[in-house]
């Protein structure tokens, strides 16, 4: 299901937005096999600020691109913090538990 937004002013919407205590905490774009996640990723950024994420996930289910809002930049920004084929997350698994504990915007608090 579709994440309805506030704002009624634009009639997109994010695939999918996941929650923790409540509140939104990660926005997700889901593309089809084998689409670009290009347009996914600008989407994304959008609807992070726009909902209020701090966390963005774009999948073409063959490649993941994990991002967060940048706390240490005075504009709305974004850094990668995972860009992996789907063979290859295995092997990341240290790198996405160490990114699940950064303090400023965890996704484990």
């Amino acid at each position: 299901m579709e994440y309805p937004r506030d704002d009624d002013t634009i009639d997109d919407r994010a695939d999918y937005v996941l929650f923790r205590d409540d509140s939104p905490a990660v926005t997700v774009e889901a593309k089809r096999a084998g689409r670009s996640l290009r347009a996914g990723l600008k989407q994304t950024k959008r609807y992070m600020r726009l909902i209020g994420t701090d966390w963005g996930l774009v999948t073409n289910g063959e490649r993941y691109v994990l991002f967060r809002s940048d706390p240490n930049s005075e504009e709305p920004a974004e850094e990668i913090v995972l860009d992996a084929e789907l063979e290859e997350l295995p092997s990341h698994q240290h790198q996405l538990a160490d990114t699940s504990k950064i303090p400023s915007t965890s996704i484990d608090n």
